[in-house]
C-alpha cells in the first residue's frame, strides 16, 4: 500500500481481531520481506512456470519504482528491447537454476557478452557463462533421457541422422527449444545491437535490478 495510514489500520483490525500473532509486516527496515520474483518462478502450471507471468510482475515493478517521462512509455522500441532481454535472462535463470532471483538476472545482464569479439577471446568465468554451462548440462540430460525412452530403432537412426534427433528434441523438449532461443539472442542479437543501444537498454534494468538487490 502508498498510503502512510494503512498500515496502522490493519494492525488495528487484527488486535481487535486478536490477530496480531498472524500479521506480518513487510517494510523497509523490517525484518520480514517478500521475493516475488522466486514466489512467482516457482508457481509452476504443468511443471514449469510461465515466463510472460514472471516478466509482466517485474515489469510492474518496475513502472511503479520510476517517474514517467514524457515520450518514454511510447517508445515501443526501447519497450520491446528491454522486454527481450528481461525475457530471455529470466528464461536463463529458469533453465540453470529452476528459479529467478534478482542476483541472479543482475549478474547475468552485467556479464552477458556486448560484442561478438568476445567470443573470439578465452572466456573468464563469469555468471552469465555458468548459467549457460548450467543450462546446456541440464537440456543435454533430458536429451539422453528421451534418446533412451526411443525404441531401438529410432535410437539408431538418432545417432546417424542429425535432422530427426533435431525434429524428435524440438518436438518432446520444450527446454530444449526455449535453450536455442535464448543462445540466439545473446549470441546473434544483443551483441549486434550498437553500443548505445546496448548500453541504455542494460542499464535501464540493471539499474531497477540493483535497488532491489541491496
Amino acid at each position: 500500500t502508498a498510503k502512510p495510514d494503512e498500515k496502522d489500520m490493519w494492525v488495528d483490525y487484527c488486535r481487535q481481531a486478536n490477530r496480531l500473532d498472524d500479521l506480518i509486516i513487510v517494510e523497509p527496515g523490517g525484518k520480514h520481506f517478500f521475493n516475488f520474483l522466486q514466489y512467482e518462478s516457482e508457481n509452476r502450471v504443468g511443471g514449469t512456470s510461465i515466463t510472460e507471468n514472471i516478466v509482466q510482475v517485474l515489469k510492474t515493478v518496475i513502472q511503479s519504482s520510476e517517474e514517467k517521462t514524457k515520450g518514454k512509455s511510447d517508445d515501443s522500441f526501447w519497450e520491446n528491447a528491454l522486454d527481450m532481454l528481461i525475457f530471455n535472462s529470466i528464461d536463463l535463470c529458469k533453465l540453470a537454476y529452476g528459479s529467478v532471483t534478482v542476483s541472479q538476472l543482475y549478474s547475468i545482464v552485467q556479464t552477458a557478452p556486448r560484442q561478438k569479439e568476445d567470443f573470439k577471446k578465452e572466456p573468464k568465468p563469469n555468471t552469465w557463462l555458468h548459467a549457460i554451462d548450467l543450462a546446456t548440462t541440464n537440456s543435454m540430460r533430458q536429451i539422453d533421457a528421451l534418446k533412451e525412452s526411443l525404441s531401438t530403432e529410432d535410437q539408431e537412426r538418432w545417432k546417424v541422422d542429425d535432422v530427426f534427433k533435431e525434429k524428435i528434441a524440438s518436438e518432446n523438449l520444450p527446454d530444449y527449444v526455449t535453450l536455442h532461443t535464448v543462445n540466439d539472442f545473446f549470441i546473434d542479437t544483443y551483441t549486434f545491437l550498437a553500443e548505445k543501444t546496448r548500453s541504455i537498454i542494460e542499464f535501464c534494468f540493471s539499474g531497477f535490478l540493483f535497488r532491489l538487490k541491496n
